[in-house]
């Protein structure tokens, strides 16, 4: 008594005594599509991940320019004219992606900018005022890459 089989349970019959003779792996094929799909994502994903890194920079150098001017503020009130150096107020010179300098420290004004060491860094320049009322009024103006504003751009 011969027994026969449907053709789709043959087939289903020799795939699975085929996957059982075969090792378990991925092929040389398979290997070369999961590549190709993590490089379309990274190309995708660098571009956004590079420019986050430099905002983050920026932003390192706004709050450093921030603590110079509350810095300033309280040295004006203990003193009768803004400190000369960043050392004077306690603070560093450099951050390893900008570089600090006081430009100008009088008794109405000074003027701090940051150096940006690469070129894709924007500059910002800090300016604190001591006004008529006795307040002080501060402002960052920030540059374009590789450049530092001037005091004339700044309001």
């Amino acid at each position: 008594m011969s027994t026969s089989y449907s053709l789709p349970f043959q087939l289903t019959r020799l795939l699975l005594h085929r996957s059982r003779l075969s090792t378990s792996g991925v092929t040389l094929f398979e290997l070369l599509i999961t590549i190709l799909i993590i490089s379309i994502l990274a190309a995708v994903a660098l571009p956004s991940f590079a420019n986050q890194i430099v905002r983050s920079r920026e932003t390192k150098a706004k709050v450093q320019l921030r603590s110079v001017n509350r810095a300033q503020h309280a040295y004006r009130l203990e003193n009768s004219s803004f400190a000369d150096s960043l050392d004077r107020l306690g603070l560093i010179n450099s951050d390893g992606d900008y570089d600090y300098t006081i430009t100008e420290a009088s008794s109405n004004r000074t003027i701090v900018k940051a150096h940006p060491r690469d070129d894709l860094l924007r500059g910002y320049l800090a300016v604190t005022s001591h006004v008529s009322s006795g307040s002080v009024e501060s402002a960052i103006c920030e540059g374009t890459p590789g450049n530092i504003p001037t005091i004339s751009s700044c309001p």
